[in-house]
């Protein structure tokens, strides 16, 4: 009796699993398509090579690659793929965190190295070009030996127009009709003809390839991967754009460099314009003169030779100075000579005295501390050069410099009584500019603080008003 009734309940409880069985799998078609709808794929794979498609395949059809099995692709267990690809997905993220290399070899070397980790291949080869460059790029990797050339356009089209811009897969690129995927089922699709240049595909014995197609703003090319040991669509579109914008990244930063280093360039042509080369000039001028003291008055021509060796001795430590500033790297630290701008201007007018014979009069009027203190190198420059202008140029005796504050802006005016622009009337920088006239080098050196100036010109002399914003750079 006992034994009627386990048998009996054990009877029940089946057939209630069988129930509860026959529920889940009513219910299965509803949560896959719940899974869909929340963008969850659900992949396939062939059961004799391997390869990953998506949940709309039914069956495999053509070409060299396999059917599956059956009539509905066995389904690859989820858990174990989801995880490959999260490894991989963690490479591209960890690859994205990563500083830019440093040159151009180490950012091929890096491309190339991490796509092949990601997609298991020991070969690859990276054809590319440029922006705006006539030359084609090859670059060989085969796990850790290299080679890297520049030539003409030599592989032109690197890949047939039919899959420009496709990434694509297919098991022997030099073969004369030729089966490709594009991305990362068995989906075939029959070429005519080579899908990639044969002389390409020879030279480095391309026959299984995953081929990334890599587009950007500063370069156009391809990755070929060869004897991938995994083909994914996903991964692919990823590290292609991860490529693509590392590159774009890179030059960004050259050209960034370049401008920088070219903008400095120009600063220390108007510097040294402004600076040593007005000092030089004045310089050679008074030696002309000692030529004619030293037959009339020895006295004052070694006077005035010792003050030319204090001039060159000051020039000599401002350019110390400034080269200094200019030096990359770690420099030994030291006391930083206090930059006293009263002072500066002050020597600057007792030297233009010397120089050329002109009466200056500086005039700085109250200011805030901050203001004031602000007052730096960029600020004593435009001086020295309109100060030098005035004397080379308009051959004035007598010039009059007034430097004050109207309200956020620095304002500087500069008259003096000499002959003046050859045009005359009243002119700003942008004018100025047009007409190809006036001083270009106080102009360039006024719109790279963002300032502004009104140059009025007249038989009487010449008045110069320049106004800059506080806080700009130059004045750091």
């Amino acid at each position: 009796m006992r034994g009627f009734a386990r048998q009996l309940g054990d009877a029940l409880q089946l057939q209630r699993l069988r129930a509860d069985l026959s529920v889940a799998q009513a219910r299965l078609p509803a949560r896959r398509q719940e899974m869909l709808d929340r963008g969850v794929a659900i992949l396939s794979t062939c059961p004799k090579c391997g390869a990953c498609y998506d949940q709309s395949t039914r069956s495999v059809e053509g070409g060299n690659f396999h059917r599956p099995l059956t009539s509905r692709p066995a389904r690859l267990r989820y858990h174990r793929l989801r995880v490959d690809r999260l490894e991989r997905t963690l490479l591209v993220s960890h690859w994205l965190r990563s500083p830019l290399p440093a040159d151009e070899p180490q950012m091929i070397r890096e491309a190339i190295a991490r796509s092949c980790s990601i997609f298991g291949a020991q070969r690859a080869v990276l054809v590319w070009e440029e922006s705006d460059e006539p030359w084609q790029h090859v670059d060989f990797w085969d796990e850790g030996a290299e080679s890297s050339e520049r030539t003409g356009l030599r592989y032109d089209p690197v890949a047939d127009a039919r899959v420009d811009g496709l990434h694509f897969h297919t098991p022997d690129a030099v073969a004369a009709e030729q089966v490709v995927s594009f991305g990362t089922d068995c989906y075939p699709t029959q070429i005519d003809g080579p899908v990639v240049h044969p002389e390409l595909a020879l030279r480095f014995e391309m026959r299984p390839i995953l081929s990334l197609a890599l587009a950007g703003d500063s370069l156009d090319g391809r990755l070929f991967l060869l004897n991938p040991a995994r083909i994914d669509r996903f991964l692919a579109e990823i590290v292609a754009s991860t490529i693509s914008s590392r590159f774009d990244q890179y030059f960004s930063m050259q050209r960034a460099r370049t401008a920088a280093v070219s903008e400095k360039m120009l600063q220390v042509a108007r510097d040294l314009h402004d600076g040593l080369l007005q000092s030089f000039t004045g310089i050679v001028l008074r030696l002309e003169n000692v030529h004619e003291m030293l037959e009339e008055d020895r006295e004052q021509a070694r006077k005035v030779i010792t003050q030319i060796q204090a001039m060159l001795m000051a020039d000599q430590r401002e350019l110390r100075s400034y080269l200094e500033k200019m030096r990359p790297g770690p420099r030994v630290r030291r006391v930083e000579e206090r930059f006293d701008f009263r002072e500066r201007v002050d020597e600057l007018a007792r030297r233009l005295h010397e120089q050329w014979g002109i009466e200056t009069t500086i005039e700085i009027e109250p200011m805030d501390r901050v203001i004031s203190e602000s007052l730096g190198w960029e600020t004593y420059r435009i001086i020295s050069e309109a100060l030098n202008n005035s004397a080379k140029h308009g051959e004035a005796s007598r010039v009059i410099v007034r430097v004050g504050s109207d309200g956020d802006s620095l304002r500087i005016v500069v008259v003096d009584n000499g002959n003046g622009l050859p045009m005359k009337g009243r002119y700003n920088l942008i004018e100025l500019s047009a007409r190809k006239q006036g001083p270009a080098v106080l102009g360039e050196r006024i719109a790279s603080l963002n300032g502004d100036a009104i140059l009025d010109s007249t038989e009487a002399g010449l008045r110069l008003e320049i106004t800059l914003p506080l806080g700009w750079k130059g004045y750091a």
